[in-house]
């Protein structure tokens, strides 16, 4: 009787009802649970969108590392200060670290050239001391003609 009662259903046209469809209990079910699995796969997308944008971020920053590294290594200046500012410097934005390490290396005079002496001191060998050319020509021998 059921199943009579199905094909009844399934068989009836629109001008019959008043232009509306019917659907059957069987049907109905079948498009609540479409419904219902493709609300539950958003979340997974949201999910993957999240992760693709942290793994975006992490490859922004290691690209941004690298750049910071390069320029670093670029720079005339000794490579105990290289490494003190990729340390001591945020990498996460090259322009911003170029920038920092600009003024920092201008300001403590690291873009100058650098002159390395041994000074005899009576009793000390091999004193090492490191001046910029400013301070070496202002304590520099004086000769004699």
């Amino acid at each position: 009787m059921e199943e009579n009662r199905n094909t009844q259903n399934n068989t009836q046209t629109p001008e019959g009802n008043g232009g509306e469809r019917l659907f059957t209990q069987d049907e109905v079910n079948r498009i609540i649970s479409d419904r219902l699995s493709r609300e539950r796969e958003k979340p997974k997308d949201d999910e993957r969108e999240t992760e693709f944008k942290e793994r975006e971020k992490a490859l922004e920053a290691k690209e941004n590392t690298l750049a910071c590294r390069e320029y670093i290594s670029s720079l005339k200046i000794d490579e105990g200060h290289k490494s003190v500012f990729l340390d001591a410097l945020d990498t996460n934005d090259s322009e911003k670290f170029k920038d920092s390490v600009n003024k920092l290396v201008t300001g403590l005079g690291l873009d100058k050239p650098q002159i390395k002496f041994y000074s005899p001191i009576p009793g000390c060998s091999n004193v090492h001391v490191s001046a910029n050319n400013d301070i070496a020509d202002a304590f520099k021998p004086k000769t004699k003609f």
